[in-house]
């Protein structure tokens, strides 16, 4: 997907549970790690959209750094304009793209990459792997979520299905509606067979 079809149909920002730095510290110290402490590490998040999930976390660690990049500018403006209200001082967010982040000149002790990966090109699942070895600090930790077998193929299967519906619709808010509409007419079909069965009161 393009910068341009995320700016068109934005993605909701929400925190995510299980990227927490608190979280990923405790399971690297099961590991045998040293993890920095959440309250003092430096955090980036590929992928941040408007900074639902890194702006949290700025203001519960005032003490921390935290950087936020993503491929869509509208996003990015809007993260800023709730980092501007809330006045936080220690997090950044960037318009910009992953395959042309370079190894910086300081590591980062949590790297941040959720619902990014199973979703790019192949070019930029490997800019992402090497962003996390060029800087991930030594004790640092990275996390990335990915869609596997068995759980994601059910969903798969009703994602081939809106890209099926929607294969020659190039506006990307009549790509959604046509999407939508492809999955309302999926759960409605479902429906009417379990009744079928007797299994809808």
């Amino acid at each position: 997907m393009s910068a341009t079809s995320y700016d068109a149909v934005p993605y909701d920002s929400n925190p995510f549970p299980q990227s927490q730095p608190e979280q990923l510290a405790a399971i690297a110290k099961l590991f045998g790690l040293a993890p920095k402490l959440p309250s003092q590490a430096r955090v980036l998040e590929l992928g941040c959209a408007t900074g639902g999930n890194i702006i949290p976390l700025a203001a519960r660690y005032p003490n921390g750094v935290f950087l936020g990049l993503d491929l869509s500018e509208k996003q990015v403006s809007a993260g800023r304009e709730v980092i501007k209200a809330v006045g936080l001082r220690n997090i950044e967010l960037r318009h910009g793209d992953i395959t042309a982040i370079s190894k910086g000149k300081q590591s980062f002790d949590y790297i941040i990459c959720h619902g990014v990966y199973s979703w790019v090109p192949q070019a930029v699942q490997q800019a992402i792997l090497r962003v996390f070895g060029e800087n991930l600090a030594e004790q640092g930790v990275a996390y990335i979520s990915y869609n596997v077998y068995p759980g994601w193929k059910i969903r798969e299967v009703v994602r081939d299905a809106m890209l099926y519906h929607t294969r020659n619709v190039t506006d990307p808010k009549q790509k959604l509606e046509q999407a939508r509409a492809m999955l309302n007419f999926t759960q409605s079909e479902s429906l009417q067979k379990f009744d079928k069965f007797g299994l809808l009161c």
